[in-house]
């Protein structure tokens, strides 16, 4: 998966996701690094690990922002963030 940005923004906006709630750069974040290296987040806590090392937060605080974020939706953080990146990857791909 290569990483666009234009493509995550345009994917929050559809599914309500507005770029004031801390969680949604912490959501930008997750995209990036499953880009970089998507067998390596395979398990979410390693992806919030990293994104907490990244801006200097711990793991739970990305986790709880991300939670509030998706609060609206009726899927778990390990589920929306699993249909994001095959959403995108399918955009990506034109197969969508």
């Amino acid at each position: 998966m290569v990483y666009n940005h234009r493509q995550a923004q345009l994917y929050f906006a559809e599914k309500g996701i507005k770029p004031s709630n801390l969680g949604y750069r912490y959501l930008i974040a997750c995209v990036q690094l499953m880009a970089e290296q998507p067998r390596r987040y395979i398990n979410v806590n390693v992806l919030y690990s990293d994104i907490a090392k990244d801006f200097n937060r711990n793991p739970l605080s990305v986790e709880r922002a991300i939670r509030y974020t998706l609060r609206h939706l009726d899927q778990t953080n390990k589920e929306f963030i699993a249909n994001m990146a095959e959403a995108l990857t399918y955009e990506e791909l034109n197969i969508s």
